[in-house]
Parts: C-alpha cells; structure tokens; sequence
C-alpha cells in the first residue's frame, strides 16, 4: 500500500511540476530580452544625453533586478527545482535600494526603506554563518 501511495505522491508532483518549469524557462526568456531592451534604451539614452544621472542609476538598478530574478530562475534548475531564500533576500535588498534612491524627497519614506535594507541584511548574515556553521559541523563529522 504504501508504494502505491508513493507513485501517486510522485505522479501528482510531476503533473504540477511540468507547468510550473515551462512558465519559469518562458519568465526567463522574456526576462532575457527585458534585459536586453532595458540596457539598449540605457545606453542610448545615456549616450544621447536624454536621460540624467539620476534615471541612469535608477534604471541600472531595475536591470540589476531583472537580473537578480534571472539567476534565481536559473538557480532553482540547479538546485533540483529549488528557490534557495538568500535570492529572494537579495531581491528585495535591490529593489529597496532601488526605492531608495527614486524616492529622495520623502525623509521618513528613506527612513523606513533605510531599516528594511539593514534588516534583510542582518537575515543575510544570521542566514549565511548559519550556513557555514552547518558546513562546518558536516566537515568536522567527515573528519
């Protein structure tokens, strides 16, 4: 009984997974091209003298976001269809600085946007040496 209920466990994961791939390899190809689009209209805008400093950086921000959730695609093929949590941290640490600098002119906007960055840093680190703390431990028991 219990392998029967195994191959239906597996059958339905599969039926779910399969979709859930094909949209995430569709999101990164247009997320590719977005890439793409975005630095060419950067670069042009950049080159021509449409655009101020300002708009410049913010715009190398949202690519660098764009690209951000790229690799977080790419990762979670990697990691035997897996999301690792850091990407998302590092996600919203770009997003936030990118809020950041768009919204200059509201001091407790900034404030706020301030803390969220130091927070979600702060998880980073307590996320990262509890990770080398657990390579650590595996090490010393291969020892």
């Amino acid at each position: 009984m219990k392998i029967l209920e195994r191959n239906w466990r597996g059958i339905i994961a599969s039926i779910f997974h399969w979709p859930v791939a094909a949209v995430l390899v569709a999101i990164g190809i247009l997320l590719v091209g977005l890439i793409w689009q975005n630095f060419f209209n950067l670069a042009v805008g950049a080159f021509v003298g449409d655009l101020s400093s300002h708009e410049i950086v913010e715009r190398i921000f949202f690519i660098f976001l764009e690209i951000e959730i790229a690799a977080a695609i790419k990762i979670y093929f990697q990691a035997n269809f897996h999301f690792p949590l850091r990407f998302f941290l590092y996600v919203g640490v770009t997003d936030l600085v990118r809020n950041l600098i768009i919204r200059q002119d509201d001091a407790k906007a900034a404030l706020w946007l301030s803390l969220a960055v130091v927070l979600i840093i702060v998880a980073l680190t307590l996320w990262e040496m509890k990770d080398r703390k657990k390579q650590n431990q595996e090490n010393e028991i291969d020892l």
